[in-house]
């Protein structure tokens, strides 16, 4: 499997840390790779909201030191990003790395996350990101997205650096729990 990287954006309550939740419970999403290549998936859940979800998901752990096939590991901080990439790194096959609600985390922490996640390739591990709003990115976790899934989104002049005009009228469209998968 190629190494794949998605961001996904949308404001407060319109189904982001759902759909992820769908996509690790095995529903398709168009572009993104099937759930079950993964070898190692690591959730850090920053604001708490994705364990709610965790029941759609059939392998549920709280967080440990140990990575285990096709295990969900579950994060409350932004710190345990970097200590679950650590981990990542050092276990064999796909790996999956999803930051839930990454606009939580502190501007700090996201520019800092922007130069683990360039280097994730190399250590083939995969990553999804969930935030409210683009526009605070490191430029290089833009840069390094293969995918953009569009919920319904306040401040549209955020995507106009990633999208095109007719790409942003297709998002001015969606209501609440739709969404749109732009390939980048």
């Amino acid at each position: 499997m190629s190494w794949f990287s998605a961001i996904i954006a949308g404001r407060s309550g319109s189904g982001k840390s759902y759909l992820v939740a769908k996509y690790l419970g095995g529903i398709k999403i168009p572009h993104f790779p099937p759930i079950n290549i993964y070898d190692a998936i690591w959730v850090c859940d920053v604001t708490g909201t994705f364990q709610m979800y965790s029941h759609m998901f059939p392998y549920f752990r709280k967080a440990d030191s140990r990575v285990w096939k096709y295990s969900i590991f579950v994060t409350p901080s932004e710190n345990s990003i970097y200590r679950a990439y650590s981990l990542l790194k050092r276990v064999k096959g796909e790996k999956l790395l999803i930051i839930d609600d990454l606009s939580a985390a502190y501007s700090k922490d996201r520019r800092k996350l922007g130069a683990f996640l360039s280097d994730a390739r190399n250590h083939q591990i995969s990553w999804i990101i969930t935030t409210q709003r683009i526009k605070n990115f490191a430029p290089v976790l833009i840069q390094n997205a293969r995918c953009l899934v569009v919920f319904p989104y306040r401040k549209l002049e955020d995507l106009r650096e990633v999208l095109s005009n007719q790409d942003i009228r297709e998002v001015t469209k969606l209501r609440q729990h739709q969404y749109v998968v732009f390939e980048l």
